[in-house]
């Protein structure tokens, strides 16, 4: 009996060794990858091309995934559920030109900021040329999006604005063309990308709309301090201005 359970103790202990090295050879230096929330309809920050996600806010975070020595499961969510889903911690964390806002900072944790931006309107009605103008029309604007208590802020100042919130800036544009809405209320690089696509569109500048962008995550975030060091030194080293030379620079 002894002998057998010997030769039983030893068997296991050759398959427990056979499986922890086929674990370590097919993730080599990997945990369990980094679930990224973004909303990629949103040129040219994140979006589909030919079924892959691209854009240049997925080869930032793949970059810094890359330094963190982790792979990326990216969830394709609606805008206005980024946050909600970072609170309840059902993903790691977020980007999808997310503006770290002092509303915002109550509930999630920013990085330092990687791209600034401005907001701006995008129109083809020729009367249009400054924000004035927009007395008793409506706008459409991205439900969630800074841009949307940004355009309650002008209802207070212009007679009869009205704003339409929806999920998918695709949406928009769709509404801007058959004359729903006389504009989209957007940062100026992701209009830039739509007018590239759709002629006949000219944008106005929102006046004192500054904006920056950075990575969001749940608050008290393991990785917000070692995301923050990589952000920095892709600034230093220049990949930073690579990325966003390819893809925000026209």
């Amino acid at each position: 009996m002894t002998s057998c359970l010997s030769t039983f103790f030893g068997l296991l202990s050759i398959v427990t060794a056979l499986v922890g090295c086929k674990g370590e050879k097919n993730t080599p230096g990997m945990n369990e990858p980094i679930v990224v929330a973004t909303s990629a309809d949103y040129p040219p920050f994140e979006f589909y091309k030919n079924g892959e996600m691209v854009g240049f806010e997925i080869d930032l975070i793949k970059a810094i995934a890359f330094e963190l020595k982790r792979e990326v499961k990216f969830q394709d969510l609606p805008f206005d559920s980024i946050i909600g889903s970072l609170q309840a911690k059902r993903v790691d964390l977020a980007i999808s030109a997310i503006s770290a806002t002092e509303e915002r900072a109550k509930v999630v944790d920013f990085s330092t900021h990687y791209n600034e931006s401005k907001t701006v309107l995008i129109t083809d009605d020729l009367t249009i040329n400054d924000m004035n103008d927009l007395k008793e029309k409506t706008v459409g604007v991205q439900m969630g999006s800074t841009y949307e208590p940004c355009m309650k802020e002008w209802q207070t100042k212009i007679q009869g604005l009205q704003v339409q919130s929806l999920t998918k800036v695709p949406d928009l544009i769709q509404n801007l063309k058959v004359k729903r809405i006389v504009g989209i209320v957007l940062g100026v690089t992701e209009a830039t990308a739509i007018m590239e696509q759709v002629k006949g569109f000219k944008m106005i500048v929102v006046p004192e709309t500054e904006i920056s962008y950075a990575i969001a995550l749940p608050k008290g975030s393991e990785f917000t301090a070692k995301i923050n060091e990589i952000i920095e030194k892709m600034k230093k080293d220049g990949s930073l201005k690579t990325l966003q030379d390819k893809w925000l620079k026209g």
